[in-house]
């Protein structure tokens, strides 16, 4: 310990006048009682000047010490840092895995293969709508109808006295991107269209879906409108 440090040491005093003299104080490397003589080539100034170099020598103990604590603490933070980086990436991973799993490419992600389409809002839009049936759909407001594979909703925005969007709970992005295993879904949006037709006696109405060109997002839905 530095508190216990007795400055009359002999390697304590050698090293305590080297570094006074050295720092210009030309103070010699004997103790108050005596001790080493200062080499031949150290200004002699007189006995009891020893214990200032002792301090000089004290303060580099505790620089060096503190100097090393700071570096002790520097690698633990980078240490810290890195594994937070590590666990927040595999936690990414983890969680996008889980909220994507089901749903179908889109161009922003897969940006080598976009042709010029990258980074739309309606491709950003699709994919969140996508995710929100998948995952969260007791969060979405104002369901008119809901079976297993589809659920009819409120247009936030209505354009007319009724207006419902009709959406099937897989992830088609259009019409022209139906496949075989879609074929349900679409046959029950239907059956949930003819069933609100029949209970509102519905006659001048529209069912609309919209192609890529003029999709807001890109998610196959419907619009069912009437006045």
């Amino acid at each position: 310990m530095l508190v216990g440090l007795n400055c009359n040491q002999p390697e304590v005093l050698l090293i305590g006048g080297l570094s006074s003299w050295l720092y210009g104080s030309g103070q010699t490397a004997r103790g108050w009682e005596g001790g080493i003589s200062t080499p031949a080539a150290l200004p002699r100034r007189g006995p009891r000047l020893a214990p200032a170099g002792c301090l000089i020598f004290k303060l580099r103990l505790i620089e060096a010490k503190w100097s090393t604590f700071r570096l002790k603490e520097t690698k633990v933070a980078k240490l810290k840092l890195i594994l937070l980086m590590l666990v927040t990436l595999v936690m990414g991973v983890i969680l996008g895995g889980y909220l994507f799993a089901d749903t179908r490419p889109r161009s922003f992600l897969a940006v080598n293969k976009c042709e010029g389409t990258c980074f739309q809002a309606n491709e950003l839009l699709g994919l969140l709508t996508s995710v929100g049936i998948q995952r969260f759909l007791a969060l979405l407001p104002a369901v008119v109808k809901e079976t297993d594979k589809t659920i009819v909703i409120e247009h936030p925005s209505p354009q007319a006295r009724i207006h419902y969007l009709v959406i099937p709970k897989r992830d088609i992005k259009n019409i022209g991107e139906l496949s075989d295993g879609d074929n349900e879904y679409l046959v029950d949006a239907f059956k949930l269209v003819r069933e609100i037709v029949k209970e509102k006696n519905l006659t001048d109405y529209r069912l609309v879906t919209n192609g890529p060109g003029y999709q807001g997002l890109t998610y196959l839905h419907f619009h069912l409108t009437a006045n």
